[in-house]
């Protein structure tokens, strides 16, 4: 399996981040494929943490079942907007719990916050 696929298959990786004490961590965000790329979203739009530095630096890491992925950030347009948003339905609309997660990763603050995640290894 490629690290494409883990990170596609993975229902909650986990992105780096700085805590508010200043210590690095992980927190849980959610990815989806569209074609071969895996593209990510900031629920909390342009302010999100893990956001701001990944676009700052150009990469960030992330971590799926204890593994680290380093990945290069890049921005991307509203051209698949309506492909990633699918994906997002797809595979976290069904599920109860994540319903109510959902409508806020579809709505205009979140869709600027599209980056694509390509692995680095």
């Amino acid at each position: 399996m490629s690290t494409i696929d883990d990170l596609a298959g993975a229902r909650e990786p986990e992105v780096a981040t700085t805590r508010k004490d200043g210590s690095p961590g992980f927190v849980p965000f959610w990815t989806v494929r569209v074609g071969d790329d895996i593209y990510a979203r900031s629920y909390k739009g342009p302010s999100g943490v893990w956001y701001t530095s990944a676009i700052e630096q150009g990469r960030t890491r992330l971590r799926v079942d204890g593994r680290e992925i380093p990945v290069r950030v890049e921005m991307v347009g509203p051209e698949l907007r309506k492909e990633i948003d699918g994906a997002y339905e797809a595979k976290y609309g069904a599920s109860p719990a994540d319903r109510d997660y959902v409508a806020p990763m579809l709505l205009d603050g979140a869709v600027a916050t599209t980056v694509r995640l390509e692995p680095e290894e």
